[in-house]
């Protein structure tokens, strides 16, 4: 059973949008889950083309540990939101990172050994705010498991699940990015809508597994 829940309220990253193009948004990695550790790399992920108003997304899931440190490029990114509890979390991490190159090293860092490290990753260009509204919580067996934020106008709404069981759960009001079922027995996935306004986006067939869900909204 998960105890301990923990969120992390909004953070505001202003980016400046060249020539105010307009706000899109790529689905780029979703590489194999990680191997144990206190540091652990995952070599060469995708970062989608290069762009001067670049920006990356990072979805990170650990066990055991929670994630305290996320660089993409030797570059610390900033945690938008985060749902936690003292043997897992989910999070979401963003950067503007126009002056990398199409691949970079993710690494992720912790106080403690994370295992099952997963994460997934996608591309916007022309963002203004990173996380302009953020939302996290611990479904508790709910099924379907529903998150709510406000998506602004032509912004985005980026949710994600990890599930305690194996499942072949579906999104709904969301179009599905990546769904990938982890060797400790666990799915996670990742989902986006671009509806302006606040926008539920559901996650159904858990199975009555426990689980945490994150979203996050951005701003052109």
């Amino acid at each position: 059973m998960f105890h301990n829940r923990r969120r992390l309220g909004a953070v505001r990253v202003p980016f400046v949008a060249v020539g105010g193009s307009p706000i899109t948004w790529t689905a780029v990695a979703n590489p194999a889950e990680g191997a144990a550790g206190t540091t652990v790399t995952f070599t060469s992920v995708a970062l989608g083309a290069t762009d001067p108003t670049r920006a990356t997304l990072v979805l990170v899931s650990t066990e055991a540990a929670i994630a305290t440190g996320c660089s993409v490029g030797g570059n610390a990114m900033t945690k938008g939101i985060e749902e936690a509890t003292t043997i897992s979390s989910l999070q979401i991490w963003g950067l503007n990172t126009s002056g990398l190159g199409t691949t970079a090293n993710i690494v992720l860092t912790a106080g403690g050994t994370m295992t099952a490290p997963m994460i997934m990753v996608g591309r916007f260009t022309g963002i203004n705010t990173l996380f302009s509204a953020t939302s996290a919580l611990n479904t508790a067996a709910a099924d379907p498991a529903q998150i709510t934020a406000t998506v602004p106008s032509g912004g985005f709404g980026i949710a994600a699940i990890i599930a305690n069981t194996l499942n072949t759960g579906t999104w709904s009001n969301a179009t599905v990015d990546y769904r990938t079922n982890l060797s400790s027995t666990k799915t996670l996935s990742m989902a986006h809508n671009s509806s302006v306004g606040s926008q539920t986006m559901s996650y159904s067939g858990l199975g009555g597994a426990v689980s945490h869900m994150v979203m996050a909204t951005f701003s052109p």
